[in-house]
């Protein structure tokens, strides 16, 4: 049995919306900027994708089943929800 990752879009922020989730990576780490943005995760998820939303120069952080993407240089931070769909391989 192999896992395939798929990712749920949960939120995306940029620009003075992104500026309270930044600084609380920047100050108190990764779990607590997960644990922030994850108050809008009510497990509907419509925008699924098989890889990450994100760019070549962003950073990334797997939280308790949450991939954190963000740039602190153009000021956005976003997060996901990991979904693992088992599949047999054959």
């Amino acid at each position: 049995m192999k896992t395939q990752k798929k990712y749920a879009n949960i939120v995306f922020v940029r620009d003075s919306e992104a500026d309270e989730p930044l600084e609380i990576l920047n100050n108190l780490g990764v779990g607590a900027a997960v644990e922030y943005l994850a108050q809008w995760d009510f497990n509907e998820y419509w925008d699924i994708s098989d890889g990450p939303a994100m760019g070549t120069s962003d950073r990334s952080a797997e939280h308790n089943g949450y991939l954190l993407t963000y740039n602190t240089r153009l000021g956005y931070i976003g997060l996901e929800k990991i979904i693992d769909q088992g599949h047999a391989e054959q």
